[in-house]
């Protein structure tokens, strides 16, 4: 209070405190984070607003802080992306450790409470935000230096130094009051001591009158001393508060000064009646002029404006003074330097009683920063927008919040008729948007997910989109939207389904005509087998019992026909990879040249075709089955022959071979070891590119329908294949082809071949159950067990052959199942036969692949197994070890 007027003294100025100012949520992310995941989180988040005396400011994501462990690792800003979109940086492979800006200026908590410190900081090391953390550098919130500057109110700050100011003045007046009263009262207690002196010089009866007087002057002087000792006691009081006044008015004076210029904000005042405008000192650096520039007149202000923004600009002065509402507006200026400049300006009119405005007060700043980080987010919006991909973004309330100019153009529907909608009710009718389900879990769960799905457009129209989900997190990472990028690839599916619709028609053409060709030749081999067979059995009906000289040479015709038969059925089953493998150890010299003889003798090669071969006396041995890898060199050998309709030479040799690192970089279906190498040269026709990259393909064939062996190359490759080996071939039109078989050898001992004509090994009386639904076969396997001392019941299918074993149980030894037959097949009666007899000695037999029939759990219910057609040693033997 004032002492003399008792009014109360101006509220010196209200600073903000630094705590009001902090954001203790701002944006954050982890070093292992891609640059495109801080975009899109940066323009993703929500604006952060604070509340600084009951005003609320809101603060923009032109930043985000790389935290890990709770420590500050560094800032990355707008100004960054853009450096980097600048240098052509895949944004989505770089991380935020490689880009992210260092040094860092931080403020420590414990250092300053003062908004000051902040300002300083902030213009001497020239950067827009200030991390705060605590004593151990981990991370309590960042001040932004455009949040700082809006709150401080400068507007506020003007009117209170004015008030200080008048109250300054009156304060004085007061003073000078009181010093005029203490001279008066001084003047009057001399008089009275003169009068005193006078009156007891010429009359000592006034002496007692005096006396009196005196006493009541003392009086009177004591009380006024008294009364002046108070009065002065409150103006030194009140000029120690006018001091102390006036020292925070300095010190207000340097922050407000401080403020200007840090914040590049300048101070106007204008006199409307007398048009004199007064400024700041910094005001002529904010529009370009020179320091303590005065204001100019009004003509040469508006010729500092950009010329396109003049007009506004007194537009919104008009309506200010016309209205009486606060002065607003954002222009440009041009510099001397010929640069341009945005700056914003506000202020409050002043009216008189009469509503007349009179007086125009108010603040100007730069604001270019402010125009640049919209720029920078306008182009980044652009960005989106270019993308032709439909890309937009649903919250966890399914509902969109954004949509780009390429989901426009993709699904039909403008970004305002979608917003705020449910996804469900725009892409899919009452039930397909199931389709969801496992995406929205899997994004959830993971943070990603990528698939294809069928969207409806908003003309109705089923599309195919690649759609690619990614999951928001906000700072605290928590999920707060799923960001989707659709690409829509319904041309491309439909253009792949025609595509695939003729690879299959031209593969079924294909098949179609190699089944027949297929079909013709193992016909014709087979035909050729059937022919000695059927001629040789008719003869021996017709042939004297006495004529047993010519017996054994037929028999003998018709048991290798019929096992040739069976061999090439094997083979054909081994094509459709239905028959086991046997593995053997095979020595190489010996197959080949058996080969060769056989193929001389049953195809009957040209004379004109010269055969050589060489073979070194020490090859080493393979592993596998001997009648297939014999089969791939007969194959070789008649096409090779093929080849040469005029003549030619035909050559077969094998070498042994050592496959190296950089050999096997050469053979892809190569391993390094030991191999095998078995060459047929020829000197033919040979084959043209075109046709050299088909020779492998199943079914494919140059000759003439009927003339090709039925197997193809396809099953040479595949027969090497299963070897664990690899076939390559070089040919030139006019020059031959030579054909290089590569088999891996192994260093075992060769285990010879049983003989035919071995010892077989008679029965002992043992009853043993033949199930066949074959009559011939049951009647052929009879009569080999009886002629070798068994005894044979027969069953032609599984029911009867249940109800057999149940009556003969006890005197049954062991059973012969047939795998394939009607009413029960062969597995469901050895499961009914282990259910009488769990112990049961069971052999079966098949002409395809029993491994294949048999399930995991039956394997081990069985005792041997036969493939048909089988030898009667491979009966006979087989069945003697069942029973030992």
């Amino acid at each position: 209070m004032n002492p003399l007027t008792n009014e109360p003294n101006p509220k010196l100025i209200n600073l903000p405190s630094l705590h009001q100012i902090i954001n203790y949520s701002p944006l954050t992310i982890s070093p292992d984070s891609y640059v495109i995941d801080a975009i899109n989180l940066m323009n993703q988040q929500q604006d952060h607003t604070i509340a600084v005396d009951n005003n609320l400011i809101q603060e923009g994501n032109d930043y985000i802080l790389v935290v890990e462990g709770g420590r500050l690792q560094g800032i990355f800003t707008v100004r960054d992306v853009l450096r980097l979109i600048a240098l052509n940086t895949n944004l989505s492979a770089v991380k935020m450790a490689e880009v992210m800006s260092l040094p860092l200026v931080t403020l420590k908590k414990s250092d300053s409470e003062h908004i000051l410190t902040a300002l300083a900081i902030f213009e001497q090391y020239c950067i827009q935000h200030l991390p705060v953390v605590d004593d151990e550098d981990k991370l309590i919130g960042i001040i932004n230096k455009i949040t700082l500057f809006q709150s401080l109110n400068i507007e506020k700050i003007v009117d209170v130094v004015e008030a200080l100011q008048e109250n300054l003045q009156e304060l004085n007046t007061e003073n000078t009051l009181v010093n005029e009263q203490l001279e008066v009262t001084r003047w009057e207690t001399c008089n009275y001591l003169q009068l005193w002196a006078e009156q007891q010089s010429t009359s000592k009866k006034l002496q007692e009158t005096l006396r009196q007087n005196s006493d009541i002057l003392e009086i009177r002087v004591k009380e006024r001393t008294a009364e002046l000792l108070i009065a002065n006691e409150r103006l030194q009081q009140e000029i120690m508060e006018r001091e102390h006044i006036q020292v925070s008015l300095q010190e207000s004076e340097s922050r407000l000064k401080l403020a200007l210029e840090v914040g590049k904000i300048g101070i106007w005042d204008w006199h409307i009646p007398s048009n004199e405008t007064l400024w700041s000192t910094n005001m002529g650096l904010i529009y370009g002029l020179s320091v303590n520039t005065l204001c100019p007149n009004c003509e040469d202000f508006l010729n500092l404006i950009y010329p396109e923004d003049r007009q506004n600009f007194q537009t919104c002065m008009v309506k200010s003074f016309e209205e009486k509402v606060d002065f607003f507006c954002e222009y440009r200026i041009v510099c001397c330097d010929n640069s341009i400049h945005w700056l914003s300006s506000r202020g409050k009119v002043y009216c008189n009683e009469n509503g007349q405005p009179i007086r125009m007060i108010g603040t100007t700043r730069d604001i270019c920063e402010r125009k640049q980080n919209e720029q920078q987010l306008y182009e980044q919006a652009a960005l989106l927008d270019i993308a032709t991909d439909g890309i937009f973004v649903r919250d966890f309330q399914a509902q969109i919040i954004f949509w780009n100019q390429g989901a426009e153009k993709i699904y039909g529907w403008q970004r305002q008729e979608v917003e705020g909608k449910n996804p469900k009710d725009i892409f899919y009718d009452s039930t397909s948007h199931e389709q969801e389900i496992i995406p929205l879990r899997t994004v959830v769960k993971s943070g990603s997910w990528q698939g294809e799905l069928r969207k409806r457009t908003k003309s109705n129209q089923i599309i195919i989109v690649e759609s690619r989900w990614t999951l928001m997190l906000d700072a605290d990472s928590q999920p707060t939207s799923i960001f989707t990028v659709d690409t829509d690839i319904t041309e491309k599916k439909q253009l792949e389904e025609q595509s695939s619709r003729a690879q299959k028609m031209e593969i079924r053409a294909r098949n179609m005509e190699s089944v027949g060709t297929l079909a013709s030749g193992i016909a014709h081999n087979i035909n050729n087998n059937l022919t000695p067979i059927l001629g040789y059995a008719q003869l021996l009906k017709r042939k004297s019992p006495l004529d047993k000289d010519n017996y054994l040479p037929m028999l003998t015709i018709i048991e290798d026909n019929a096992k040739k038969a069976a061999d090439l059925v094997k083979q054909l089953l081994s094509f459709a990879r239905g028959v086991e493998i046997k593995n053997t150890t095979i020595q190489i010299n010996d197959l080949i040249r058996d080969t060769v003889q056989i193929a001389k003798e049953t195809f009957s090669f040209p004379k004109s075709i010269k055969f050589s071969t060489y073979l070194p006396p020490k090859l080493w041995t393979v592993c596998g089955d001997k009648n297939q890898i014999e089969q791939v060199l007969i194959n070789l050998l008649v096409n090779a022959s093929h080849a040469m309709p005029h003549g030619g030479y035909l050559s077969i040799s094998a070498e042994n071979l050592y496959l190296n690192e950089e050999m096997r970089q050469i053979n892809h279906d190569a391993t390094v070891g030991n191999y095998i190498v078995i060459t047929v040269e020829d000197t033919g026709t040979g084959m043209s590119p075109q046709i050299l990259e088909r020779i492998f393909e199943p079914f494919f064939t140059t000759k003439d329908i009927g003339k090709g062996t039925g197997l193809g190359l396809s099953t040479v490759r595949g027969t090497i294949k299963s070897h664990n080996g690899f076939i390559n071939v070089d040919s030139e039109v006019g020059k031959g082809t030579k054909f290089k078989v590569f088999l891996p050898s192994v260093n075992q001992e060769i285990i010879p071949l049983k003989s035919d004509h071995e010892k077989l090994c008679p029965g002992q009386g043992e009853l043993i159950l033949v199930v066949d639904d074959e009559p011939q076969v049951l009647e052929v396997t009879k009569t080999v067990l009886e002629n070798y001392n068994y005894q044979t019941i027969t069953a032609k299918n599984g029911m009867e052959a249940i109800a057999i074993y149940a009556l003969h149980e006890n005197q049954i030894r062991a059973v012969l199942m047939d795998m394939m037959m009607p009413e029960m097949d062969g597995i469901s009666a050895i499961c009914n036969l282990k259910k009488i007899n769990p112990q049961v000695p069971i052999i079966v037999c098949s002409g395809r692949n029993i491994h294949n029939m048999l399930e995991s759990n039956h394997e081990n219910e069985v005792l041997a197994i036969l493939s048909k057609p089988y030898t009667n040693q491979e009966l006979l033997e087989t069945l003697n070890w069942v029973l030992k």
